[in-house]
């Protein structure tokens, strides 16, 4: 965890922000090898 806070400060953020960032990227990638990913109003949240 200390070694992902030193990359977080890296990119200026902080973990939390850093981990979202890691996750819209993840499904960015996702989406462009697959297509999007379809879901329904009630899953969103």
């Amino acid at each position: 965890m200390a070694r992902f806070k030193v990359v977080a400060a890296a990119h200026d953020r902080s973990t939390n922000k850093e981990i979202v960032m890691l996750i819209k990227q993840a499904v960015q990638d996702y989406e462009k090898e697959n297509g999007p990913i379809e879901i329904q109003a009630e899953d969103e949240y």
